[in-house]
């Protein structure tokens, strides 16, 4: 019998019994019968490969995250310095050595290949003095304090061509 103080229901259907059921089930957090049993361990299966194929996916085709520090840069400038040093360095010191201080100052090595020394000097009077000391010997003593290659030089002024 209902309590005095509570209004008196209607009975309930069927369908709106099983609907209220389901209701307390889901706001008590109770498993209903259908999450229970080997269907469900199965669809936990299913799940946990489904997510285990959405993370590999995920490592394998995700961009990559771009580096964004300085670093690469620097350890670039770095590897390019060092070819650079151990490709002029000896050269450098017998220009240094052998021309006077002046000269070599306003002169700049742009390139080393096949035995080939580019050098590029910052005025026209500069150039023709490189040029007439390399006709006179400079090339020669160049040739043999040089461990490596070098079958001429090519003097030309900065910033023409």
């Amino acid at each position: 019998m209902a309590a005095p103080d509570q209004p008196h229901r209607p009975p309930l259907s069927p369908a709106e019994a099983t609907e209220a059921i389901e209701s307390i089930r889901r706001s008590r957090s109770l498993p209903s019968p259908v999450d229970r049993g080997p269907a469900r361990d199965a669809r936990r299966d299913d799940i946990a490969a489904v997510t285990r194929t959405l993370e590999n996916l995920q490592t394998r085709r995700a961009r990559r995250q771009r580096e964004r520090s300085i670093t690469p840069l620097l350890q670039q400038l770095d590897r390019e310095a060092t070819l650079r040093r151990k490709r002029f360095g000896q050269l450098v010191e017998l220009w240094v050595a052998l021309l006077p201080r002046e000269i070599a100052e306003r002169t700049t090595f742009t390139m080393l290949r096949g035995g080939s020394l580019s050098v590029e000097a910052d005025s026209a009077s500069v150039a023709y003095e490189v040029n007439r000391r390399l006709r006179s010997g400079l090339l020669a003593e160049l040739r043999r304090g040089y461990t490596g290659t070098l079958t001429r030089v090519m003097v030309s002024v900065a910033g023409r061509r």
